[in-house]
């Protein structure tokens, strides 16, 4: 299982920086199928009998208005990215409050996160993209993916052997640990420091901006808030397919699961970057 999941990771990081190195639209497209698919996944969870062709659809429009240069106005953003970030960390206050019960959301509430916080994430990501190239996408990620990975062997490796049988959800993903998110939250923190001091001054790398536009224990406060958003965006995922009755959202990616498996986890964190970035650079 780890082995196949590390070969698809890398046939996965392969396709994102030879469609990085290609152009800006081969990015794009690679990101909106990413996320078109995930859309397909989650509302097919739903039971949405239409969910291929609205995902379909959702995905061939939304590129198209992005190739035609359709761009949010900066105070529509900020609107947006706030809103976003106001509703997750709602999202997270009821996770973490029924982690030993369950988390449940109505179907309705579910499709329309489907429809408008997916395309959201995938317009965050396309506009940092823009406005710092690759860097700053891949110093946002850093965050993600270092929370995932560290929490995924921190939690196998030393599940247990600090908080005891103390598990982090137990009624929503019974193997997520405390160990795992004090890990993740630990090799965040490295990360900051690390990209922090690697790439001080430069403006496309976002701990860098973070650092430099709001300071060393503002920027160190944010990485752990968007460390947790993170984890709850793995974890809301986690309760929508156990909602589902399901494992993975599909079968898509071998080791991984779906699409929705891999971003899961970017859905809050990517709009809430904006939310941050905008703050400080609008006067």
């Amino acid at each position: 299982m780890l082995k196949q999941r590390v070969i698809t990771a890398i046939i996965l990081l392969i396709v994102l920086v030879g469609s990085i190195y290609l152009s800006p639209l081969a990015f794009a497209a690679v990101m909106t199928f990413a996320v078109a698919a995930a859309i397909w996944e989650w509302l097919r969870m739903l039971g949405v009998k239409a969910a291929l062709p609205v995902a379909a659809v959702m995905g061939i429009v939304l590129y198209a208005l992005w190739v035609m240069g359709f761009r949010l106005r900066p105070q529509a953003l900020l609107a947006l990215t706030a809103a976003d970030a106001a509703v997750w960390f709602l999202l997270t206050v009821g996770l973490f409050r029924d982690r030993n019960t369950g988390f449940r959301l109505p179907v309705a509430a579910q499709g329309a996160m489907a429809v408008l916080m997916l395309p959201l994430a995938w317009y965050s990501i396309l506009w940092l993209f823009e406005i710092g190239s690759w860097q700053m996408v891949i110093s946002v990620l850093a965050i993600v993916w270092s929370a995932d990975i560290c929490a995924y062997f921190c939690g196998r490796f030393f599940g247990g052997k600090i908080f005891g049988d103390m598990k982090m959800a137990p009624a929503i993903s019974p193997k997520k640990t405390w160990e795992g998110a004090l890990g993740a939250y630990i090799l965040g923190l490295c990360v900051l420091f690390a990209i922090g001091i690697a790439c001080a001054g430069r403006a496309d790398v976002f701990q860098s901006v973070l650092i430099t536009e709001t300071g060393f224990l503002t920027a160190v406060v944010v990485t752990l808030l968007l460390t947790l958003f993170s984890m709850a965006g793995d974890l809301l995922e986690s309760a929508a397919k156990r909602q589902a009755g399901i494992k993975d959202s599909s079968n898509l990616l071998p080791g991984h699961g779906g699409w929705f498996d891999r971003l899961d986890s970017c859905v809050p964190v990517m709009p809430a970057v904006v939310l941050i970035i905008l703050l400080t650079t609008i006067s």
